[in-house]
């Protein structure tokens, strides 16, 4: 199922700003260290670094809500191929937001694994935003996996089923 969420249009076009949003901030990081690196002190203060430091500050802005990025992070991290594992939730207010994402996704169920102490306000969250708990799961990660590793152990996580209406 992942592997379909993953080349979903709105999933990569996030992938895309993601890397293009990296690579433009290491670049205006560079620049800013070489303007002070030339002009020392008194760089700070010149037109040419306000303009690279205002830039910057204009790119904390995301096109995207906060919800939509944890769906994204959600997906893109999930250390399962066929199930969506969710180890934590997104703050209580991004939850609409969140849910709305992963249904652009075209995410239809997820498995929530987090035991913390907005565990009941989050559930019925999800359910007040169209989820249905739908049962318990046992999910199996590898647990300090090395890729030489020809049987590695496995941890067991409980978790909720959800499915997304």
């Amino acid at each position: 199922m992942l592997n379909l969420v993953k080349e979903n249009a709105l999933f990569n076009e996030m992938l895309a700003y993601t890397k293009w949003a990296q690579a433009r901030t290491e670049a205006l990081e560079a620049k800013k260290e070489q303007i002070i690196k030339d002009g020392g002190r008194q760089a700070y203060d010149s037109e040419e670094y306000k303009k690279v430091r205002d830039e910057l500050n204009a790119m904390k802005e995301s096109p995207y809500t906060s919800g939509a990025w944890s769906a994204w992070r959600c997906v893109y991290w999930s250390e399962t191929e066929d199930d969506l594992w969710m180890k934590e939730a997104p703050w209580e207010e991004n939850i609409p937001d969140f849910i709305d994402t992963l249904r652009k996704f075209g995410v239809t169920t997820f498995i929530y694994t987090d035991s913390s102490t907005a565990l009941m306000r989050n559930i019925h969250s999800f359910i007040a935003n169209g989820c249905e708990m739908v049962g318990i799961e046992v999910l199996q990660t590898p647990n300090g996996f090395r890729f030489s590793d020809k049987d590695p152990e496995f941890e067991d996580h409980q978790g909720l089923r959800f499915n997304i209406k």
